[in-house]
């Protein structure tokens, strides 16, 4: 059953395109929580997401480099979006 699931999973990832992928981002500023809350919540969702995106990457283009391509093509987006809506969120321009 388990190894059903896992297939399935796999199955799923592997069919989707890229901008199905980017689009499954969903993580924003909450204004009603600290800056710390916000900073776990960003760092569990982008966690998620890099992993996904690696995994992606290794069935479409092979394993080397893999950890590379993802931190500067998907992952340092989402830091810089982050770092900007804290700067926002400190009363900075954004």
């Amino acid at each position: 059953m388990l190894n059903k699931i896992v297939s399935s999973s796999e199955s799923k990832l592997r069919a989707m395109s890229a901008e199905e992928i980017a689009a499954e981002w969903w993580w924003q500023w909450d204004k009603k929580r600290g800056v710390e809350w916000n900073t776990y919540a960003f760092c569990k969702v982008l966690e998620m997401h890099k992993e996904r995106w690696r995994r992606w990457k290794e069935m479409h283009n092979g394993s080397c480099c893999v950890v590379e391509r993802v931190r500067d093509k998907y992952v340092m987006p989402r830091v810089r979006e982050f770092l900007a809506a804290l700067d926002v969120h400190r009363g900075g321009h954004g």
